[in-house]
């Protein structure tokens, strides 16, 4: 009887030691010696230097013109190794698979993950001009479209291959970061963008309740109001896919494909803002490709096991990453 009172004394320990939680500690923030024990001592020198520059006005406003002439008077072997050594090095792992691999093993010695970000993306181009009031703003030209701008895309989705594949070899755990304005034309993407935020105030105005549901009620009352064609009532089983009767903005905006608009929007009674801003063929053709790309990859990522999250540049881009 002893001996069993033992053994299940035993047991229990063991069953109150596998099942304890492990209780983690929440890091002091305001700790230096914790944050900056990892560093060496050249570290925390460049560190310092950099983001005291950062700080400079004058340097920041110049730096792109401060590196042209660096370029060209001093040569790309001088300007290079100064980069390498200061901005490049303290905000950049590494040039490629084989150079990053020495930082993401000592962020993983200190319990980091990596996210492998490759610093690809454009914005839309725009030319000066002076207002009446002496105002400079910038004009845009959002239907500007070439051959180069599909071909820069298709070299950036190579990159992103590599970077992809990069990160299956030096951690198998880690994230490979994309930009979508890296992927398409950054004008096509202010245009889809204005696109979709159309196409979400449409589903207000079918919503006259308010509550983030289309009922069949009230679709067909809206539906007739600005489409001239075609059955209410067919349209709305067509966007109701999980068949409750109601209309959702998930439904809504998954069903109507930017690619299609066109052939809805050409039956509105009047020309509105969705009509205003559906993309033209040649558009269509452009995301098209962005798509295949942004597919390529996804299914590259998917086949090594890499996580692949995606990140938008300026503000107007981020409607795109739902594309």
């Amino acid at each position: 009887m002893r001996r069993g009172l033992m053994q299940s004394r035993q047991v229990r320990r063991a069953f109150s030691l596998t099942t304890k939680k492990k209780v983690l500690e929440v890091p002091d923030f305001a700790n230096h010696q914790v944050s900056t024990r990892s560093k060496t001592l050249f570290e925390l020198l460049r560190a310092h230097v950099v983001f005291r520059a950062c700080r400079m006005p004058l340097l920041v406003a110049n730096a792109e013109t401060m590196l042209k002439y660096s370029y060209k008077y001093l040569g790309a072997g001088f300007t290079d190794s100064l980069l390498r050594w200061s901005f490049f090095g303290q905000f950049c792992a590494g040039e490629d698979e084989v150079k990053i691999a020495p930082t993401v093993d000592y962020l993983a010695r200190n319990g980091i993950g990596p996210i492998l970000d490759y610093a690809a993306e454009s914005d839309v181009a725009g030319e000066e001009e002076v207002t009446a009031a002496g105002v400079v703003v910038k004009r845009v030209e959002c239907r500007t479209y070439s051959y180069k701008d599909e071909e820069a895309c298709d070299k950036h989705a190579e990159t992103f291959e590599k970077c992809i594949r990069a990160v299956k070899q030096v951690s198998p755990t880690g994230f490979a970061a994309l930009k979508i304005t890296a992927l398409g034309n950054p004008a096509l993407l202010k245009r889809a963008s204005t696109t979709l935020t159309e196409l979400r105030g449409l589903f207000t105005k079918f919503d006259k309740k308010n509550n983030g549901q289309i009922d069949l009620e009230d679709f067909q009352k809206q539906y007739d109001m600005h489409f001239a064609t075609g059955s209410s009532q067919d349209f709305f089983r067509s966007l109701d896919k999980d068949g409750n009767g109601k209309i959702d903005i998930i439904e809504w905006t998954n069903t109507l494909q930017l690619e299609d608009l066109h052939l809805l929007t050409k039956h509105c009674r009047t020309e509105g803002p969705l009509s205003k801003s559906v993309l033209d063929e040649e558009e269509r053709m452009l995301l098209k490709n962005m798509r295949a790309r942004v597919n390529k990859l996804a299914k590259l990522a998917q086949e090594l096991g890499t996580k692949l999250p995606f990140a938008a540049v300026t503000y107007y881009h981020l409607d795109t990453r739902t594309l």
